[in-house]
């Protein structure tokens, strides 16, 4: 066979789904992490090119003060759990924190048309508060608003898209 005929196939990306109140934490440059639907919960987004590390938690609620057991899909679904919990798997993968790329998306008002419960307001700011005391502050994000978002990181470049009715944006 020729070189002019020859294929050369790329892997296939593999899709990761992180559901309510989970996280993943990934060194494979194919994975592409997916929340889904983002409404009042957050995506945190964490990215360390150096290290060739991605990862990303679906936040379902602010905090566990007051909860019980069923208000939240696990544990990481608390902003308080699973935010340290994707900081400490980024590191576990070789992340440093200095290089860390934070990103964030969602939080935003969704069957709450008096704006009286705020959940996805209190996420964010939650989530910001969290990441501060870790030293880290967002860079990018994509909050608020009404309407859900549709996250992607792929881990290899970084590289993220949001996908919401209003459009499709990437950073």
């Amino acid at each position: 066979m020729d070189s002019a005929s020859a294929k050369v196939t790329a892997p296939a990306a593999s899709q990761v789904r992180i559901g309510i109140g989970e996280l993943y934490a990934s060194r494979e440059p194919h994975d592409v992490l997916i929340a889904y639907a983002l409404g009042s919960c957050v995506a945190v987004i964490l990215h360390d090119r150096s290290a060739g590390a991605g990862g990303m938690a679906h936040i379902q609620l602010p905090g566990s003060s007051g909860s019980t057991v069923r208000d939240a899909e696990s544990v990481c679904a608390y902003a308080e759990y699973g935010v340290p919990e994707l900081i400490s798997r980024m590191y576990a993968l070789g992340a440093v924190r200095q290089r860390l790329r934070v990103s964030l998306a969602g939080g935003a008002v969704v069957a709450d048309p008096n704006r009286f419960f705020q959940i996805g307001r209190k996420n964010v700011l939650a989530v910001k508060r969290i990441l501060w005391q870790h030293g880290l502050i967002p860079s990018r994000q994509a909050v608020g608003g009404e309407s859900w978002r549709t996250v992607r990181l792929h881990v290899g470049s970084g590289r993220i898209a949001i996908q919401s009715p209003a459009g499709h944006e990437e950073f």
